[in-house]
């Protein structure tokens, strides 16, 4: 019963300060991974910023992918990771042209 309590939330999760056009319409997420993030991405940014707490195993054991402690091994932690790494990792063309790496979080 613990599967179907993990990663809820009230709200989608659109992440509009990364990709403003959509998740979905990025190239960088397939239609499962795009599903999970809109179901579900507002808890795993809970559960990862430790504004929540975690009260499944499964929600435990993301943590732990999160913190590096172990391997990616689920869907939800390895679209979470995929989301973290592409977000982090945007290029940004500065008024200037030349190519830099951005942070967002």
């Amino acid at each position: 019963m613990d599967k179907y309590l993990s990663f809820s939330s009230r709200s989608k999760f659109y992440a509009e300060d990364q990709f403003p056009f959509g998740i979905e319409r990025s190239g960088e997420f397939s239609v499962e991974q795009v599903t999970l993030l809109h179901n579900h991405g507002k808890a795993y940014q809970e559960l990862h910023s430790g504004l929540r707490e975690p009260v499944t195993k499964e929600e435990k054991e993301f943590l732990k992918s999160c913190r590096g402690e172990k391997q990616p091994g689920t869907a939800h932690e390895k679209v979470w990771l995929k989301f973290c790494e592409k977000t982090q990792k945007r290029s940004v063309i500065s008024a200037f042209g030349s190519l830099r790496k951005s942070s967002s979080s």
